[in-house]
């Protein structure tokens, strides 16, 4: 199952770049390494990065930090301005940042180990890394994350990433009550709309329950469109039997068509 929601669409796991790869074993891991450190850029690089960031392993996690700390690869990194750099995509000042990259790859591929290390970023400078970072938790969903994400919570100014901290809270805290009890207080006070629609999509991670429930029904029959939109996506995330009879009915009744979707 898709880690991240796709607009528009159903997951195809064939065209998620190593998803159809098994993690590779301790040697494998330990050889892809040494090759890294001895190669310049090129040489399937990328791929090997990719196949390193797919372990458990202390020092597959050792190495994907210390490449995510290379400021040389960083927006204003030296690279940036290189065709054919360590960006992977013609290299340039335009080229994506592969820092972006790999944060982003780690959401995907990376098992919930990795954690730790991702939420080193979630006070970081960069505001396109600290997005992925987010995300990134996210789709790992692990519990000893929830207290990073609170924090990060409270302290957190940019728009972007605190609508996206409303999915890592609920997604990270399933069966955490006091996330439980902060996700719904967002649901019912946070002020900023498109943070308020992404806290109530953070509903639908949570563990099945009549207050959660209850307000999903609520906002379902709410006059305001992008609310039960909200809502809609929260019940399919919540992968919640009880919710297609209640689908069903909407659909049935509904007119618009966003909705319908």
């Amino acid at each position: 199952p898709p880690r991240r929601l796709v607009p528009g669409g159903v997951i195809d796991p064939a065209g998620v770049p190593g998803a159809n790869l098994a993690p590779p074993t301790r040697e494998q891991v330990l050889e892809l390494i040494k090759e890294l450190k001895a190669s310049l850029w090129g040489e399937g690089r990328i791929e090997k990065i990719q196949r390193v960031l797919m372990s458990p392993e202390p020092e597959a996690i050792e190495y994907i930090g210390s490449e995510l700390k290379n400021e040389l690869m960083g927006r204003r990194g030296w690279f940036r301005g290189m065709p054919g750099g360590p960006a992977g995509a013609g290299g340039g000042e335009d080229a994506p940042d592969p820092r972006d990259i790999l944060m982003h790859a780690i959401g995907v591929l990376s098992p919930s180990v990795y954690w730790k290390l991702v939420s080193e970023y979630l006070d970081n400078d960069d505001e396109k890394l600290r997005n992925e970072a987010i995300v990134a938790l996210e789709q790992l969903a692990v519990p000893e994350s929830v207290r990073a994400i609170t924090a990060a919570i409270g302290k957190e100014k940019n728009l972007a990433c605190r609508k996206d901290l409303m999915r890592a809270l609920g997604s990270a805290g399933a069966n955490d009550d006091k996330a439980r009890k902060a996700l719904l207080k967002f649901v019912a006070s946070e002020k900023d709309p498109l943070v308020r629609l992404n806290a109530i999509v953070g509903l639908g991670w949570l563990a099945p329950g009549a207050d959660v429930n209850k307000v999903l029904g609520e906002l379902l029959a709410s006059a305001q469109p992008d609310d039960r939109r909200a809502a809609v996506v929260a019940m399919g995330l919540a992968l919640n039997e009880g919710g297609v009879d209640v689908g069903e009915k909407a659909l049935a009744k509904d007119e618009d068509a966003g909705f319908k979707t």
